[in-house]
């Protein structure tokens, strides 16, 4: 039943409505939405990354993906989890342009090549 003008159990004041059973139950996908991205996933809470601005989260996420390559030789399989966990907590304009940098050679974070090897040191 609908109760109109105040409560007086709890001094609410307005409309208040019943729960329906089906606000109860959990929520859950549609068929058709859960098949569209199989087992997507964020990057999980890490206490070192506490405020709400996540730039430094976003950045260690990309270059512990960078490094998994470099220790995989390149096996972007083997590094596709780490590449997830950057891809889900960065902006696509930084991943994007963090790749092209990395194609490019100048990007300022981990080094695919080990650059004492390079330089002969």
């Amino acid at each position: 039943a609908r109760v109109f003008g105040p409560s007086r159990r709890s001094g609410e004041r307005g409309l208040r409505r019943p729960e329906r059973a089906e606000e109860k139950r959990e929520q859950r996908p549609s068929k058709k939405m859960s098949g569209l991205i199989p087992h997507i996933k964020t990057t999980p809470y890490d206490k070192r990354f506490p405020s709400t601005n996540q730039a430094s989260h976003c950045w260690n996420r990309y270059n512990e993906y960078v490094m998994c390559l470099k220790k995989t030789e390149s096996d972007e399989d083997a590094c596709k989890p780490m590449r997830q966990l950057a891809l889900s907590i960065c902006p696509d304009d930084w991943w994007n342009k963090w790749d092209e940098e990395r194609e490019e050679g100048t990007f300022s974070g981990v080094k695919m090549t080990d650059a004492a090897a390079t330089s002969g040191h």
